[in-house]
Formats: structure tokens, C-alpha cells, sequence
């Protein structure tokens, strides 16, 4: 019987897991933490709520969709709604219209100048003011406050994204499914079959080809298999936290070119909402000349009361929100930290029943952060390349290694489908299809 070692027990470890498993192999996954689900955490007290990953992205192609029905997975499409505010009130002006001519513009920049080096998101943005006529000051502005939003998924400051990847970021996309009843749900449904094999508060420090297979090296002794899935988050990886084989330089290498982004969450609930409950989202569109320095930052803020998942509110932060939420100790630090937003919702003081914020940035087994992310001059192209043109038994896995949705619950889920094929086409096992891998 064949044998592999899946290092990672996050939702692409387990998938990978599950598909070596059901061809007949002997697998053994190697978790650090003292839990499976890796970034996907649902917490239950004292209303279900996620930690981790919350939605089902682009829903018309999230190849976990099937799961709703197998597994009676409650959702939300929370997008019917969506109110725009400013320190000031409801925001006014064309700055949505405007950011999303900015997208327009920068990916016809970068096609009709092929060999233009990348620059930074708000670069590219002031290059895209300084050409167009047709527009007012006060509409750029706008746009440029509109655009900041991209800090959140990409979790990073405006100043470090790349212009390049803000470029591809234009065009419609599927809907996403806020969840409702658990997130959790795919997780225990994967470790089923696999509960046996999960081995926790392993740290894998090295991983060595050897005449027979491979040698991972663990605070918990040496594992030897006949193939390897490494599935650890990006920035583990890119520290060095793993030592890898010399035949896997050029995915090293590739590593220095891709970066982390680190974004927060903050729950608050209320015995009365306070807010317009009837909405969805609300995005706080930050302001540069802000007297709060948390103003001067973007928001996502998720109506939970509209869902009826709880009298309460989750904030999605950028990076400098979650930095500066790093540095709270209490409960009442975060809410003084949140409270100039609060006030822009309707906030007159009054007291949180439940108060709780996300600490990914400081968990080692996240990588410090919470997705892969684009700088300036980073190439995922090239990445995606490097680490897809590994041949053999030793394969990587993760939302990292998506096509699609890379950063997402269903991009890791995917990259666990095809890392496992990998590993099977090596060992010379068929493939058998199943419903969740489309690809």
C-alpha cells in the first residue's frame, strides 16, 4: 500500500487527504495546532459566528456548492443591499462609478503597455487622475477613497498592492453566500473518513527526499511516506518555517515573488440594533484628513441583524485596522478603537453584549496573516507556474495554489483536488471522479 504525508490539516490538507485516501492509500496528516479547519473556524457562543472564512465565493462556480444540500449548510446572499457612508453621513458623488473607470483604465494601461513596470495601486491611481480631463477633483477623490476598498481582500495598504493585480480586478463576478449556520460543517464532513489519521501539535520543521520516498522531520519524531502534500499556509512556507528539498528550488525561489495580507474581524452585538437593519453591508469609505486615525481607513460592515444570525454587526478591516488592533487588550480598547465608525452608523454609546475581534496576524500556523496577497513586483503568474510544473510525489496545496479564488475556502479546497491527482498520476493509481472536483 502507498503511502503520503499531508502536512496541514486546513480545508486543502483534508480534501487532499480524503481523495488519497479513497484510492487506497495510506495517509497520515500532520497538524500543528490542537484543531483541524485551519483558517475556517466557527465559534458557537453566544450565536454561531465565523472566525475564519464566512462565505461561499462566486457561487456560480464554487465547487462546494454541492455541499448545501449534503450537508444542510444555511446561507445568505447578503448583497441585495449596500450602503455607502462617510465620517460625514450617506456618501454623495460618483466615487464608485469613478473607482471602477479606474480599474477600466488601469487594465487598458497595462495592455496597450505590455512592458510597463508595476507600480503601486495608489500610483497607478494618481497616473490615472493625472490623464483623464473628464473628471473633477472632488470625483477623483472620491474614486481614489472608493478604490482604497481593494486594502481589504488584498490585505494590504494602498501604497503596496500592485497596480498589475488591481488591474485584473475589474468585470462582474458570481454572487457570495454568506454562511449562516456554520462554516464548520465542511470541515467535520471532510475529517470524517479521516479522523484516524490526523495527528495534532505536530510542528514540521524539514521535508527530505530520500531513496524510498520521503522523510518529514516533526517535534514529534520522523514520518516516512512514498509522497508528500505540503498544504502549510503561504508565509509559513516563504519564512522558511519548512525546510524544503533542493529539487524544489525553483517553488523557493518562486515564494520570494508572493506576499501575505492580513485582514480582521471585529463582532459586536447590542440589545437594540441602533443601525439601519434592513441593509446588508455598509462600507465605510475612509477619509485622508480624518481627526480619528481609524476614519482614515476602509470598512466592511456586515448587518448580521438582516440575516437574523444576531442583533450585531462584523467589521472586515484592512491591514492598518488590524495592526492597530494588535495593540488592544480589552474588550473596551477594541470598542473605543471601532466607536468613531460606530458613530457614523448611529452609535449613541451604547453597551455591547458581546464583544470578540480575530487574532490571525499573531497565529504562526497562519503564517502571521490570513491570504496570499500581490505587491509591487510580486509575479503570482510565475509562482502558480513554478509550483504547478512539480513532477513526482511531493505536490503543494493551499488557497496559494488556486487558479481561481485563490484565497478562498473553495481555491484551497480545489488546490487539495489537484495536488492529490498529482500524487496519484505519480504513483500510477486511476483516478476516480467525484462530485466536488470539477476541474
Amino acid at each position: 500500500m502507498s503511502s503520503a504525508i499531508i502536512v496541514g490539516g486546513g480545508i486543502a490538507g483534508l480534501r487532499a487527504a480524503n481523495v488519497l485516501k479513497s484510492h487506497g492509500l495510506k495517509v497520515t496528516i500532520l497538524e500543528g495546532r490542537d484543531r483541524v479547519g485551519g483558517r475556517i473556524l466557527t465559534e458557537t457562543e453566544p450565536f454561531m459566528h465565523e472566525m475564519g472564512a464566512s462565505w461561499f465565493h462566486s457561487t456560480a462556480t464554487n465547487n462546494l456548492m454541492p455541499l448545501l444540500k449534503t450537508l444542510n449548510i444555511e446561507g445568505y446572499f447578503d448583497d441585495s443591499s449596500v450602503v455607502a457612508l462617510t465620517e460625514h453621513g450617506p456618501a454623495k458623488g460618483s466615487g464608485g462609478n469613478v473607482k471602477n473607470e479606474f480599474v477600466a483604465w488601469a487594465h487598458n494601461y497595462f495592455k496597450l503597455n505590455p512592458t510597463a513596470e508595476d507600480m503601486s495601486a495608489k500610483k497607478l491611481y494618481q497616473k490615472y487622475a493625472e490623464s483623464v480631463s473628464h473628471i473633477d477633483s472632488e470625483a477623483k477623490e472620491q474614486g481614489y477613497a472608493v478604490a482604497r476598498f481593494f486594502e481589504i481582500p488584498f490585505g494590504m495598504p494602498f501604497s503596496e498592492i500592485s497596480g498589475k493585480a488591481v488591474s485584473g480586478a475589474g468585470g462582474s463576478r458570481p454572487r457570495d453566500l454568506y454562511i449562516l449556520n456554520g462554516y464548520t460543517k465542511v470541515i467535520d464532513w471532510l475529517k470524517k473518513e479521516i479522523a484516524d489519521d490526523i495527528k495534532l501539535g505536530v510542528d514540521v520543521s524539514a521535508i527530505e527526499k530520500t531513496s524510498s520516498g520521503y522523510k518529514v522531520t516533526t517535534s514529534k519524531g520522523d514520518y516516512t511516506a512514498d509522497a508528500v502534500i505540503v498544504a502549510a499556509p503561504l508565509n509559513v512556507l516563504k519564512r522558511g518555517d519548512i525546510s524544503l528539498p533542493s529539487d524544489v528550488s525553483k517553488v523557493s525561489q518562486a515564494l520570494q515573488h508572493m506576499s501575505y495580507g492580513g485582514m480582521s474581524k471585529i463582532y459586536l452585538t447590542f440589545d437594540k440594533p441602533f443601525w439601519d437593519t434592513s441593509v446588508d453591508q455598509f462600507h465605510y469609505i475612509p477619509s485622508e484628513n480624518a481627526k480619528e486615525a481609524v476614519l482614515n481607513q476602509p470598512f466592511v460592515i456586515v448587518n448580521l441583524a438582516a440575516s437574523g444570525k444576531a442583533q450585531g454587526l462584523c467589521f472586515l478591516t484592512s491591514k492598518e485596522t488590524s495592526d492597530l488592533l494588535e495593540k488592544t487588550s480589552t474588550k473596551d480598547d477594541i470598542v473605543n478603537l471601532i466607536k468613531p465608525v460606530l458613530s457614523v452608523l448611529g452609535y449613541k454609546d451604547e453597551k455591547p453584549t458581546f464583544v470578540e475581534r480575530t487574532t490571525w496576524t499573531q497565529d504562526k500556523y497562519a503564517g502571521n496573516g490570513t491570504f496570499s496577497s500581490t505587491k509591487v513586483g510580486d509575479d503570482r503568474g510565475a509562482w502558480l507556474e513554478a509550483v504547478h510544473a512539480v513532477s513526482g510525489n511531493l505536490q503543494f496545496a493551499g488557497e496559494h495554489c488556486a487558479f481561481d479564488n485563490a484565497g478562498a475556502a473553495d481555491g484551497a479546497f480545489d488546490s487539495g483536488s489537484v495536488a492529490a491527482k498529482k500524487i496519484l498520476e505519480g504513483l500510477k493509481v486511476a483516478y476516480k471522479n467525484d462530485n466536488f472536483a470539477k476541474l
